[in-house]
């Protein structure tokens, strides 16, 4: 009983709250935990133990610094649960007590999921197979299982009093990302941007009042240990008023966001806040088809064209920080009630780069796609004739755009629309009247 409370006075003093707390999360399941801790240590070598640790902490990334030397680290985590507690007291006495508060004491002989073997002087063996509806009392936490993971570390101090700890590590199963809201204008020529961010903390340990910093990009990790970045002293640049609660900067060929004011993340939770907004940005929507020059459509089918809306993350466009990956929904109002359009994600985008969303595809836009001739001319050379039919079934007049991919090598020998060359592939825009369709007539001469 006494060693029992030896190890667990070592808790205690190592469970105190850290004074100064700062967690940086990235994309990748990935998060560092900087702190301090206020620790009373021993003249010479001692052993100090600090818990409430992150359970999915990287023992490999853990840094301390102390008045003194770090001689040796321990990592423990046999944390107790019911079964590992039963397998420390096999060969010792233990009590069960049934629903009506009967006692069953005995020598754990065997344990075995919800089944137990009891040996009793009075009793002989007692064989339970299903413990369920019992409750099992034991005199104390064995030695050796601990409640939460602890660092130890045999140290060696100049001084004996209160001092500071500066501990540091690298933890998994912490992340964040983040969510847009863009709300299209009446006449589909602005959207209003909104966004936040989610941390889903699962690493086992709550970061109460943490400085919180946010890594937006992809930083390369090693199947051993991943070198974690220094960004405490560096020089801060608001975002032109357009993120309220965070401040970004540029870092090596990342972002990072840091909030203004200090949050508790909670084990098991995700937190929410509010991140990035852009109001009456302007866009352009788009109507869009592509296909393969060979391809074509039989007699009576059709496809259907896809709409995109895309706007420039600009500051003169109401915007013009970095974005980074998320998904985004887009909404537009249907009278008094706002409606999904559609879902897109968006990768990482700098300042003064479009950004794109596919809503998905026009209910009235259609086209069709006809083989007219095809003929080898020699040796690995083809000539293809074609037709695209675009039918507008909308009452407004429309742009589309189609897109022919074809291949390195070919000539256009004929077309009745204009077109843009992008590649290997042909662009053209028609516009088409309400109610009324357009056909591009093309002929290519492909080399192979």
């Amino acid at each position: 009983m006494k060693s029992f409370k030896i190890i667990l006075l070592f808790l205690v003093i190592g469970n105190f709250a850290a004074q100064d707390l700062s967690v940086t999360i990235y994309n990748q399941n990935l998060g560092v935990v900087k702190e301090v801790r206020k620790m009373n240590v021993k003249k010479g070598i001692s052993t100090i133990q600090i818990g409430n640790v992150a359970e999915k902490v990287e023992p490999t990334s853990v840094k301390l610094e102390m008045n003194g030397t770090v001689l040796e680290q321990n990592y423990k985590y046999d944390l107790a649960s019911l079964q590992k507690i039963l397998n420390k007291y096999v060969d010792k006495q233990i009590d069960l007590i049934d629903e009506k508060g009967n006692f069953i004491s005995g020598k754990l002989l065997a344990t075995s999921g919800n089944s137990i073997v009891l040996q009793n002087e009075n009793l002989g063996l007692t064989m339970l197979p299903n413990t369920q509806n019992y409750q099992i009392k034991v005199a104390d936490l064995p030695e050796g299982l601990i409640t939460k993971p602890t660092l130890e570390y045999v140290v060696d101090s100049p001084i004996s009093g209160e001092q500071n700890l500066n501990l540091s590590y690298q933890t998994g199963g912490i992340s964040w990302h983040a969510e847009y809201i863009a709300v299209l204008s009446s006449d589909e020529k602005t959207l209003d941007l909104s966004s936040w961010v989610s941390i889903e903390n699962n690493s086992g340990a709550t970061y109460e009042n943490a400085k919180l910093k946010l890594v937006a990009g992809k930083i390369n990790q090693t199947n051993e240990e991943v070198a974690y970045f220094a960004v405490d002293a560096m020089p801060m640049a608001k975002s032109g008023g357009r993120n309220a609660q965070f401040e970004d900067r540029n870092f090596f060929e990342f972002y990072i966001y840091e909030l203004n004011r200090t949050s508790t993340i909670s084990n098991n939770e995700i937190k929410q806040i509010s991140f990035i907004e852009g109001n009456n940005l302007k866009i352009d929507k788009k109507y869009t088809f592509s296909s393969y020059l060979f391809s074509y459509t039989n007699k009576d089918d059709f496809r259907n064209f896809n709409v995109t809306v895309k706007f420039k993350n600009s500051k003169e466009n109401n915007l013009g920080v970095a974005l980074p990956m998320g998904i985004a929904r887009i909404f537009k109002k249907d009278g008094n009630s706002l409606e999904l359009v559609g879902e897109d994600n968006i990768p990482h985008t700098p300042k003064d780069e479009f950004v794109s969303f596919q809503l998905g595809q026009a209910f009235d836009l259609v086209a069709t796609e006809k083989i007219i001739s095809q003929e080898d001319i020699s040796d690995g050379v083809t000539e293809i004739e074609k037709e695209i039919l675009i039918k507008n079934h909308k009452n407004e007049q429309v742009q589309a755009e189609v897109f022919q991919s074809i291949g390195r090598n070919f000539k256009v020998i004929d077309s009745n629309f204009e077109y843009e060359k992008e590649n290997t592939s042909l662009k053209f825009l028609v516009n088409v009247k309400p109610n009324s369709e357009q056909t591009i007539h093309l002929k290519v001469r492909v080399t192979n």
